[in-house]
């Protein structure tokens, strides 16, 4: 069921639409003419959110999964389809908990954010099993183990990458998909040469082990620069910094941008089998990625994906979490209505 309904396409030339079949292996006619859809919101008055029915509920953190494989997580709330959390690069699970797991929590969801390998708590993993791919093995283990099934995955820029494939995977483990700012279309590397310094083989470990001394002063520049002109910094205690700049999240980092196009290149054919109802949030003038270059790879390829434009920057879950909130309603809308379909 198509759970959204097209009104509008975006203006891009055929020149642009070309270089970016090119670039992705597609047949140039096929891709002018997959114009994607860009959508209207649901109507507020197909939902009305579930009401809190106390006071906040608690924060709960623990790990899960097999020794050298486990994964570091925080939840809140209990009741209600679960809401799954994956955070970007050179992040971790706090980050994307900290502005949206109270107002998803309050609305009835239950909340598990979760440390993906290498970053916050959860251990670290050989390089080769940094790729989207592997990390949605990983993660599919630990949804396991948890009981969660049926769940809407919330996914920040490079979280959307093992997202997609864990939604691509045999099973009900996941039923709806809310993309922020995703990072899923293959794409040419940077140098980053500080990264690639960090990793090197003979100062990439005295670098490593001095970074999170200055991570603090980096990390909030890094921020700033994501920023539009005028947007105030999000709250600090969202970015515990020496965390996020720990020896294993920068390997994990460099790790998991080595695997990200041979990953993303090998799912690509798969997506228009993917039935699994999908929203996009974006904003079109991203300083940090070319959301709509992302944003149009991903829905001319997925039946199932709208894409909503949010004036509101890269980290858009910090400043608008009402706006996720609003998408996550949605897709369970959509799901609630399919399942009632299938029976």
């Amino acid at each position: 069921m198509a759970f959204a309904v097209s009104v509008r396409t975006p203006e891009s030339d055929v020149a642009d639409r070309t270089k970016d079949c090119a670039e992705n292996g597609d047949h140039p006619t096929a891709v002018v003419a997959a114009t994607p859809r860009w959508t209207e919101p649901f109507s507020p008055a197909m939902f009305t959110p579930r009401p809190s029915s106390g006071p906040a509920s608690p924060r709960r953190s623990r790990r899960v999964g097999p020794p050298l494989r486990r994964h570091r997580l925080v939840q809140r709330g209990a009741d209600g389809r679960p809401v799954v959390l994956l955070h970007g690069l050179a992040s971790l699970a706090d980050e994307i908990f900290h502005p949206l797991a109270r107002p998803l929590a309050d609305a009835g969801f239950g909340v598990t954010a979760i440390d993906r390998p290498g970053y916050g708590g959860s251990d670290a993993v050989a390089a080769e099993a940094m790729g989207p791919k592997a990390q949605a093995d990983g993660l599919d283990s630990a949804l396991r183990r948890l009981g969660l099934r049926e769940a809407i995955v919330v996914a920040h820029s490079a979280g959307a990458a093992p997202a997609l494939h864990l939604a691509a995977r045999a099973g009900d483990r996941v039923a709806g998909l809310v993309l922020i700012s995703p990072f899923c279309r293959p794409t040419r590397p940077r140098a980053a040469l500080g990264l690639r310094a960090a990793t090197a083989p003979v100062i990439g470990p005295t670098i490593r082990r001095m970074l999170p001394s200055f991570a603090s002063p980096l990390g909030r520049s890094m921020v700033r620069a994501a920023l539009h002109r005028g947007q105030p910094m999000p709250d600090a205690h969202a970015f515990p910094w020496r965390r996020m700049a720990q020896p294993s999240a920068v390997c994990a980092m460099a790790a998991e941008l080595r695997g990200f196009n041979a990953d993303m290149i090998g799912l690509r054919s798969r997506l228009n089998r993917l039935s699994t109802p999908t929203l996009v949030l974006m904003d079109p003038y991203d300083r940090v990625i070319d959301a709509e270059a992302h944003a149009r790879w991903l829905a001319s390829r997925m039946p199932t994906c709208a894409v909503r434009a949010i004036p509101a920057g890269h980290l858009m879950h910090h400043f608008e979490p009402t706006a996720v909130l609003d998408a996550v309603v949605s897709v369970d809308v959509a799901i609630q209505v399919r399942m009632r379909r299938i029976a």
